[in-house]
């Protein structure tokens, strides 16, 4: 294998998919909470708030009851209730697609995700573009 000089390295853009799993109520909550901005996000702008598209539920209290309308009224105690997804690409590709690339990198985010799970099963999937670079979080 031939190895990349960084120069070659830096100019290739990547897609990264992060995945959490959340076995508690608090959890999951506070996880959205961050999602859906109901609490200080340190790294977000908050005059790109407005930029954030949420799709399916769009607050804590409507995703928190989504999800348990789910949920199986008997469960083990150490069940996963959610699993978190954050599904970006790395910044030099942001710099570089057009706003059409990005809603088709999303639209196939999404869709990878329900395919995966069942369309009912994805409870959460909002783009944030008040960070450094848009990504796509979801909850499932």
């Amino acid at each position: 294998m031939v190895a990349l000089q960084k120069e070659e390295i830096s100019k290739r853009a990547f897609a990264i998919m992060r995945c959490k799993k959340i076995k508690t109520g608090g959890g999951v909550a506070s996880a959205l909470q961050h999602c859906f901005r109901e609490r200080q996000t340190h790294n977000a702008d908050p005059e790109r708030l407005s930029e954030n598209k949420h799709g399916l539920a769009d607050n804590v209290d409507t995703a928190m009851g989504l999800m348990r309308d789910r949920l199986p009224e008997k469960r083990r105690k150490d069940a996963v209730l959610m699993v978190e997804y954050m599904m970006t690409a790395s910044p030099e590709w942001f710099e570089k697609a057009s706003l059409e690339q990005q809603k088709e990198f999303f639209n196939n985010s999404v869709q990878w995700l329900r395919e995966k799970y069942g369309k009912e099963n994805v409870i959460v999937a909002s783009i944030h573009n008040d960070e450094k670079t848009p990504h796509l979080s979801a909850f499932v």
